[in-house]
């Protein structure tokens, strides 16, 4: 898998690439590890809030290149709610 995300990467060149990988809720990585963020500049992960129907948290796993050096945005979270397949911006909390 880390190969596959590595040659996808390197065909695309200075353009923009977009992976969704699956993981299980017990886990914090894709399946591969940590290893499947090596070639990501960006590596969040999306999980069901369980107690708060249709809300979702992100979490920023890895982030490499930031734009604030000053806040460092890896391990930081968000929450969001999701209403009929949208993202509720109203419902957006900072990252923390």
């Amino acid at each position: 898998l880390v190969g596959i995300i590595s040659e996808i990467g390197l065909r695309a060149g200075k353009g923009l690439v977009i992976l969704f990988l699956q993981k299980s809720d017990k886990d914090s990585w894709a399946r591969g590890g940590v290893m499947t963020a090596e070639s990501s500049r960006l590596f969040v992960t999306l999980d069901e809030v369980p107690e708060s129907r249709n809300t979702v948290k992100a979490k920023i796993m890895k982030a490499k290149a930031w734009q604030n050096k000053s806040w460092d945005p890896n391990k930081r979270t968000c929450l969001f709610s999701v209403n009929a397949g949208c993202i509720d911006e109203s419902s957006q909390s900072d990252w923390v």
